[in-house]
């Protein structure tokens, strides 16, 4: 059975790559080009707004004109126009790379050309010791997880601002370690991903990536020791050991944006100062209703910029992080039971990001696919858990490799069946009802109750949607929420 930790995936095999030998890339002719917004089966209000834009500064988004009655919204010609001025975006901060003075590693010509995929990326190798020496100066480094790729650290500097970095270390060119690791070209393809996807709202910030040559430094062995003892599983090799890593072994350390704890790890507990007892995990009802409907307004921006799909989206791979301290506290204003007011997607202050996109299918270019052969996976596809199979009944005939953003139903589906199931029963007062009225509260659960109902795997093929845009077209029109809503960051 496969484990998921922070950031990273467990390996189903003995050292499994990052993306894994399956990963598939399609290039030009081998797959039928993807259909435009405007051939889509499903139609969306949010594909006539948004066409085939690229996410660009998503926060200098400006809306001509106003929004046409949300009764018509569907088969009314909306005038209504979101525009995203093509302007590049200021490089994001980095944590690890500035300030540093780089030290370069003697390589041979033969493992430069080798690297040659990832070149993009990272135009030298730097020696791993002295990388080290300069960041653990200033920064500290903890590990909080691992999977086959290798490991996860959080790094900190003394203004208390944190990033994630992953180092993974990559396949040989020849000889020790030639078979194992992580291939050049699977790394690449993660790091590719990695920058298409941090366009998007609700996805965590790409913030570079450097190659590193040179056996493991000693702080890297200390944490990974102290990690030993925290009890968690640990797949990686001891570095402490004599042949552990070659003194020619090649990594690559990709940082990402900090987004927080993953829902899996029981963080999705209220203050504690709420009065509830320490240590109870539960999800308030507005705390439910911001995670859930945050991580789909990410998959429908997803699906537009990229035809994207997750394919892997369990509570390990969504993080939540506090933007202000706040106690949850229930709504008990009445409104009509059958024309509810919308609601806005941030009543708790929390924030809500995906991660780990290894078994992701998204088109990265003009005609370049990523996408995992999931189906050739005979560990997945036995999981104890059914979504793997699930998937595979929603997929297009043609296979893995075109988009079928209906897996992304699936795990919507999966993710507010496990939500619901570890949030908080409405108080007794915001359960009253008064004359056709009921609670802000008691709504939000109705609705959440009521997309859990409609998407449930087990009746696919009676589905009203067929993806997180469309869902959330759906939840316009009923009023469930606004676009601006959807379409602010």
């Amino acid at each position: 059975m496969r484990t998921k930790v922070v950031y990273g995936k467990k390996g189903r095999g003995p050292l499994s790559t990052g993306f894994g030998a399956d990963v598939c890339i399609l290039e030009q002719g081998q797959v039928k080009k993807q259909p435009k917004a405007e051939e889509r089966p499903i139609p969306s209000v949010l594909t006539e707004i948004c066409g085939n834009i690229i996410l660009e500064n998503f926060a200098a988004l400006k809306i001509d004109s106003p929004a046409p009655k949300k009764r018509h919204i569907r088969s009314q010609k909306l005038k209504r126009r979101v525009s995203f001025p093509r302007i590049s975006p200021s490089p994001p901060q980095s944590l690890l790379k500035p300030q540093f003075s780089q030290r370069l590693a003697s390589i041979d010509g033969d493992t430069t050309e080798y690297v040659k995929p990832l070149a993009t990326f990272c135009s030298d190798i730097e020696d791993f010791q002295g990388w080290a020496d300069e960041r653990i100066k200033l920064l500290g480094m903890i590990k909080i997880g691992e999977g086959s790729y290798g490991e996860v650290y959080r790094a900190t500097n003394k203004e208390g601002e944190s990033a994630i970095f992953k180092l993974l270390p990559l396949r040989a060119r020849k000889g020790v370690g030639s078979k194992i690791y992580t291939r050049i070209e699977d790394a690449a393809n993660e790091v590719q991903l990695l920058q298409k996807m941090s366009e998007v709202p609700g996805f965590v910030e790409f913030r570079g990536a450097c190659l590193l040559h040179g056996p493991m430094p000693k702080h890297f062995v200390s944490e990974w020791k102290a990690y030993l003892t925290t009890g968690r599983t640990v797949e990686s090799r001891d570095p402490s050991r004599k042949n552990a890593y070659p003194p020619t072994q090649l990594w690559l350390a990709i940082e990402m944006s900090d987004a927080g704890e993953d829902l899996s790890q029981g963080h999705y507990t209220p203050p504690r100062h709420s009065g509830e007892p320490l240590g109870e995990r539960y999800l308030s009802i507005q705390r439910t209703w911001d995670i859930f409907w945050q991580i789909v307004r990410a998959l429908t921006l997803a699906e537009i910029h990229a035809s994207f799909e997750h394919r892997d989206l369990h509570l390990g791979n969504i993080c939540i992080k506090e933007t202000r301290s706040q106690i949850d506290t229930e709504d008990c204003k009445f409104i009509p039971r059958n024309r509810p007011t919308p609601f806005k997607l941030d009543h708790t202050g929390v924030q809500a990001s995906l991660i780990d996109y290894t078994l992701s299918r998204a088109t990265v270019a003009e005609d370049r696919i990523l996408f995992s052969n999931i189906g050739a996976d005979k560990d997945l596809m036995n999981h104890p858990e059914p979504m793997y199979r699930d998937m595979a009944k929603v997929l297009s005939p043609e296979g893995w490799g075109p988009f079928s953003p209906k897996t992304n139903l699936v795990w919507i589906s999966r993710l507010l069946k496990k939500m619901l199931e570890v949030t908080k029963e409405p108080s007794e007062e915001a359960r009253r009802e008064e004359e056709g009225k009921i609670t802000v509260t008691a709504t939000m659960l109705m609705i959440l109750e009521e997309v859990r109902d409609m998407t449930s795997v087990e009746r696919w093929e009676e589905w009203m949607v067929g993806s997180a845009e469309s869902l959330v077209t759906m939840g316009v029109e009923r009023g469930w929420f606004l676009i601006k809503d959807v379409l602010k960051t």
